[in-house]
């Protein structure tokens, strides 16, 4: 599927939202700034309102810059497998970037924890977990204070399960 297929849909479905996993990691800068150009040319092409219901995820600090060079996407997630900076840093960096709104962490990062959570809440950012698979999991990472998920099991049913028990 092209780009503009998913702007179509978008167009279609106002409620929609395109969130990017594009591993920049993996390709080189110049890479990177194409695939986002070709984002922002084709949502224009569209309708520029679109691009503020695109949430791309950066890796690293530089990607951030990058991609806000090229439109200043409100809403922006950090995931964090492919930075080595510390819990610090990371909260100080957030915090200067008010478009960043959500972290997002594997359950195995050494960074995992209530005190990273607790100073990233400071700030006024969410916490998400990736990948969640099992009910126990979710009220397990729940409990700790992440405050969303990504799943490919889980079902709309286990939420409601979850916020009773809330």
């Amino acid at each position: 599927m092209l780009i503009g297929d998913v702007l179509d849909q978008m167009l279609i479905n106002k409620d929609m939202f395109l969130v990017t996993d594009t591993k920049s990691f993996e390709v080189s800068k110049e890479e990177m700034i194409t695939q986002f150009t070709e984002i922002y040319n084709e949502a224009m092409k569209h309708d520029p309102k679109l691009l503020n219901r695109i949430v791309p995820q950066v890796y690293n600090e530089d990607m951030f810059h990058s991609i806000q060079s090229i439109f200043k996407f409100p809403s922006v997630i950090y995931t964090l497998y492919a930075t080595q900076s510390s819990a610090e840093a990371i909260t100080q960096f957030a915090n200067a970037n008010p478009e960043i709104k959500v972290i997002t962490m594997s359950t195995g990062d050494p960074r995992f924890g209530t005190e990273f959570f607790a100073s990233l809440h400071a700030v006024n950012k969410k916490v998400y977990t990736h990948t969640i698979h099992t009910y126990d999991e979710l009220t397990k990472y729940s409990a700790l204070g992440i405050d969303g998920f990504y799943t490919g099991l889980l079902l709309p049913s286990d939420m409601e399960r979850l916020s009773s028990l809330r």
